[in-house]
Formats: C-alpha cells, sequence, structure tokens
C-alpha cells in the first residue's frame, strides 16, 4: 500500500488530504493521473517520472 499526503493552500482556503491506494495496482493501459501518480511513487529515479511537481 502507498500512502500519499496532498496539502493544498489557496487564498482562501486550506485543504489537506490522505489518500491511500493500493500501489500493487500496475494496469499498462491505465493512463489515468492516479495510474501515473502511483507509477511516479515506485520511481527509484526523477527521471522515471511522468507527472512534474
Amino acid at each position: 500500500m502507498i500512502y500519499g499526503y496532498c496539502r493544498i493552500s489557496t487564498s482562501k482556503q486550506n485543504i489537506e488530504r490522505q489518500i491511500y491506494v493500493n500501489g500493487a495496482y500496475d494496469n499498462k493501459d491505465d493512463t489515468s493521473d492516479l495510474a501515473k501518480l502511483i507509477h511516479d511513487f515506485r520511481c527509484k529515479k526523477a527521471d522515471e517520472m511522468v507527472l512534474n511537481p
């Protein structure tokens, strides 16, 4: 299981979310942002990551 934590700050509000996803998920045909995020969590080098910070 992969655990991710995200904090989003805007001028009007602060939002905090905890996201739990199954890190074993590995569907090569899935191109959703969540699938890309799971892929990036498993990367050992920044060059392998798909999403930009």
